[in-house]
């Protein structure tokens, strides 16, 4: 049996940690899986298969003022994940996430190597990641990236960035979208009714146009609003709640994992993202048969209709509102749009995804 090995940076709780465990625990029949994560300082958040081998690099203490820093953390990690690729011998390595992707690339095993981008360049551009500024990260994917395999992004915007990177990686591009797993269905709670959002306190999430819309229609309503999350906004945004006096409207709730019940409670669902990679949670709000009110981020049209009229255009809070109110205030079109949810979300199945994602790795090195 051929082994195969995940890597990324860990398993704490997070977007590309639940897709590497599903896809772990899912080839575990067919190959030889081994993980291995480049911080050994996390917690493992998600139930592994006892077939599978975890190894771990050891996180070190470093200077993150001095300037060489970030070129020396990563190059102590491709030290580090070479001499364990060299111990274990893969047929193949697997990398999830830009930083993982390189160090992967740039280790001198040889071997079939897969790299998996997941985020759109705006977000990257927004901060350094990993003390890398964006023009270092993308003179990296412009040298390195023609090394793998096979890249796999998670949505046809983010497969037509990399190919303005480089025409010639055209052959290697791939789109695979996320998938979700059906949930439970959760006992419908009696109580206020409200309107729900879920994501990281941060101005890409949006968080702010919300209450600013909310604001405008809350004495319309009698829903409060309620956000699943925590981040470096919070700050602000309670700072505006309470300019605006919505303090026993508005609700910070904090992290809430999993947030399925909320999601199944809420009357609907609010996405005022700016930017994405390819969003589960709203996938899972969809799949929960929720309404949603969202903006056009960039690769909506992968999820949405171009003519949805559940749509707003980034940062037209004015439309956010009066989406919102007209939605809560017609139950029937409320409804219909949230079927029509349900119905989009059966095309991103979690089955589907990881079949393709294995039918990926046989097509290069086979079963």
């Amino acid at each position: 049996m051929k082994k195969v090995v995940l890597f990324t940076q860990n398993l704490d709780t997070g977007g590309i940690q639940k897709v590497v465990t599903n896809l772990a625990n899912y080839l575990d029949k067919a190959y030889q899986i081994d993980i291995i994560l480049s911080e050994d300082d996390k917690t493992i958040a998600y139930a592994l298969s006892k077939n599978i081998h975890v190894y771990m690099i050891k996180t070190i203490k470093v200077d993150v003022l001095k300037p060489e820093t970030a070129t020396f953390l990563m190059e102590y990690r491709v030290n580090a994940l070479e001499e364990i690729l060299n111990q274990i011998n893969p047929s193949l390595i697997f990398s999830f996430g830009e930083y993982s992707n390189i160090i992967s690339l740039k280790t001198a095993y040889q071997c079939k190597k897969i790299v998996s981008q997941r985020a759109v360049f705006e977000s990257m551009k927004a901060k350094n990641i990993h003390l890398f500024s964006f023009n270092e990260y993308k003179n990296m994917m412009i040298k390195y990236y023609p090394l793998a395999e096979q890249i796999v992004c998670v949505s046809d915007y983010i497969s037509h960035e990399i190919l303005q990177l480089n025409q010639d990686l055209k052959p290697k591009l791939k789109t695979i979208h996320n998938g979700i797993s059906t949930h439970p269905s959760c006992d419908k709670k009696t109580g206020k009714k409200y309107i729900l959002n879920v994501g990281r306190l941060h101005p890409q999430k949006g968080q702010l146009d919300i209450i600013l819309a909310f604001s405008k229609i809350a004495n319309k309503i009698e829903h409060d609003l309620l956000i699943i999350g925590e981040g470096e906004q919070r700050g602000i945004l309670e700072e505006k709640i309470d300019e605006l006096g919505l303090s026993k409207r508005v609700h910070l709730l904090g992290e809430v994992k999993p947030p399925y019940e909320y999601i199944h409670n809420c009357e609907l669902f609010v996405f005022a993202s700016y930017y994405e990679g390819f969003p589960n949670v709203l996938l899972e709000a969809m799949s929960a048969q929720k309404a949603i009110v969202s903006y056009t981020f960039e690769g909506f049209d992968e999820i949405f209709s171009t003519d949805d009229t559940n749509l707003c255009d980034i940062g037209e809070i004015k439309c956010l509102s009066e989406k919102i109110l007209y939605l809560l205030k017609n139950k029937n079109y409320r409804e219909s749009i949230a079927k029509k949810m349900s119905t989009i979300s059966n095309k991103f199945s979690l089955e589907k995804s990881l079949l393709k994602y294995k039918k990926t790795i046989f097509e290069s090195i086979g079963s």
